[in-house]
């Protein structure tokens, strides 16, 4: 017997309509099954309860359509959300000013820190930094344009390590304390531009080398500058010493000579006025005696002075000649003392001996002038030595 449809309940359940049998005909037996019970009060056979979706306005007609306008609002939705990522991403893509000249300058500065790792002199350091010294310029350029731009922060970092790449200008072996105050802002930097990674992230490693190679370089000037400064004072010293030792001879020598050159002028003056006035014998003897004794003191004095660098063969000469004068002194008033007077007061007797004893003291007096002419010209040689020192060479750094 055919299932028979009494009525039904209209339900909601998930937002759909459901129709659902209330009396149905039990399969097995055939007895009516009322309300919605699920199995047959005659028989105990399960009675499925049948739901059946329908519409609001009337019995199923098929799976609901869409809407035409929401189907274009939402692809319209879709549409405006991709033009606004494209746009987005590219504002984030799109380099500015900054950056672009940041991973230009990347590679610019790998090649400096590159050719800086081989650098063997001052000369060479100072050439290679003049390339830091343009890029910097560059790069403070492109920051002034625009100090908020993108990118400005990673560029400071960058400027800086060219900055203290350029200092490097002033780099020479008696200034590599440049370096000592560059060395340290640099390393510092050159790690913070590694840590970026991308174009920077090589700089590190070259700047290990190129720091190295300096810090090589520099110690080798130091200690090269160390010799030399040593080697110059003890030119400057030596310098000093002879001329201290010069003015100290010179001043001496020029003492004693004057009081040399005194006595000589006495005794000269004694012979002439014994030649043309009555003078006793004994007063001419104890005036030559007197000379004698007062220049060989004078003579031993002289001998005891350090010669200056310079003036010693000059020195020994003059000495000679003043010890010739000194013995013809003495020789004379030996001849003197054996001597014949004349009168009861024993005055000098003006004859050929006496004038030939002239005539050798004045042959000694112009021989001690020549003497010392010759001896202070061979001072003033060995004042112009003793300034013109002889400095070492300076080492090329």
């Amino acid at each position: 017997m055919p299932r028979r449809r009494e009525r039904t309940l209209e339900v909601s359940e998930g937002g759909l309509l459901m129709s659902v049998l209330q009396v149905v005909t039990c399969p097995g037996c055939g007895a009516a099954v009322p309300g919605v019970d699920n199995f047959c009060p005659g028989c105990g056979a399960h009675v499925p309860r049948v739901i059946v979706p329908v519409s609001e306005g009337g019995p199923p007609t098929g799976p609901p359509r869409r809407k035409r306008g929401v189907g274009l609002a939402l692809a319209a939705v879709v549409v405006l959300g991709l033009v606004l990522v494209g746009a987005a991403l590219y504002g984030l893509l799109r380099q500015t000013p900054a950056e672009k000249q940041y991973d230009a300058s990347a590679p610019v500065l790998t090649a400096t820190l590159d050719d800086l790792s081989t650098a063997q002199s001052t000369r060479m350091v100072r050439d290679i930094s003049a390339d830091a010294v343009a890029e910097q310029g560059e790069i403070q350029d492109v920051m002034d344009a625009d100090m908020g731009a993108r990118g400005v922060d990673r560029l400071v970092v960058m400027r800086d390590a060219f900055g203290e790449l350029a200092a490097l200008q002033d780099y020479k072996a008696s200034n590599t304390a440049v370096w000592t105050r560059n060395r340290s802002g640099l390393v510092d930097d050159l790690a913070v531009l590694s840590s970026y990674g991308g174009t920077t992230a090589q700089v590190g490693e070259a700047g290990e080398d190129a720091v190295r190679t300096v810090d090589d370089l520099t110690a080798r000037i130091n200690r090269a500058m160390a010799e030399y400064r040593e080697q110059l004072q003890a030119a400057k010293d030596s310098a000093v010493a002879k001329r201290t030792n010069l003015r100290a001879y010179r001043r001496s020598m020029n003492a004693l000579l004057a009081q040399f050159a005194e006595v000589q002028s006495d005794i000269v003056g004694v012979a002439q006025r014994a030649t043309v006035r009555r003078t006793h014998l004994y007063d001419v003897i104890d005036a030559f005696d007197a000379a004698g004794i007062a220049q060989r003191d004078l003579l031993v004095r002289m001998a005891q002075v350090p010669s200056a660098p310079g003036t010693r063969a000059q020195h020994l000469a003059l000495l000679a000649v003043l010890g010739d004068e000194v013995d013809l002194l003495d020789s004379a008033a030996v001849e003197l003392g054996n001597a014949l007077c004349r009168g009861e007061g024993c005055y000098l007797i003006v004859d050929p001996a006496w004038m030939q004893l002239r005539t050798d003291l004045d042959q000694r007096v112009s021989a001690v002038d020549e003497a010392m002419q010759s001896w202070r010209e061979a001072v003033r040689t060995a004042k112009d030595q003793a300034q013109d020192v002889q400095l070492p060479k300076k080492p090329y750094l």
